[in-house]
């Protein structure tokens, strides 16, 4: 339940906040065929208030779209200084030769076996315990109980989140309502 709790947490990027825990710089070597290795790592590009990602590489700079943008734009050969994450990819159009840097916003660590001894990133640990009571209680059938950790849980991640929410650019990504 552990890994859960840590997923719920991260999960939360998705929504605009930022983890300073998360939070990496990145120095990727780019060999020049627009098609090379993410760190492992690698979750999501970090968020830049008020401007879409952007990653450095020698004196260019290249702005991060979605992948069906880059693909886009390598179909149809529009030009452009673009990148864009893929399937662990980091891609590049045109063809970035050099180092690329960035900041991103890595993985949280899972813990598979039970006996790892690495402090959780999180830094709210009362969420995860909290968390992992709730889910202990469900498997129990405690429903008052599960009710009562889930919620202490729900108000600790929130109470978290405030001071890290970050103002970013959507991406469009087809979902949504407008014109």
């Amino acid at each position: 339940f552990l890994n859960d709790a840590i997923e719920e947490w991260e999960g939360k990027v998705r929504e605009g906040v930022l983890w300073p825990e998360l939070l990496e710089d990145a120095s990727v070597s780019c060999g020049g065929t627009g098609s090379d290795d993410m760190p492992d790592d690698f979750l999501v590009w970090a968020p830049q208030k008020e401007q879409a990602a952007i990653i450095k590489v020698g004196g260019s700079t290249y702005t991060v779209v979605d992948p069906k943008t880059g693909r886009r734009h390598e179909q149809e050969n529009l030009e452009g200084h673009i990148a864009w994450a893929e399937g662990g990819t980091l891609r590049t159009l045109p063809a970035a030769n050099g180092t690329a840097t960035f900041p991103y916003i890595k993985s949280a660590t899972r813990y598979e076996t039970g006996s790892e001894t690495t402090e959780p990133e999180c830094p709210n640990h009362k969420f995860l315990e909290k968390y992992v009571l709730a889910q202990l209680y469900l498997s129990d059938d405690d429903l008052t109980q599960f009710e009562a950790n889930s919620l202490d849980a729900g108000e600790k991640l929130e109470d978290m989140t405030l001071p890290y929410i970050v103002d970013v650019p959507k991406d469009d990504d087809g979902w949504g309502f407008g014109m």
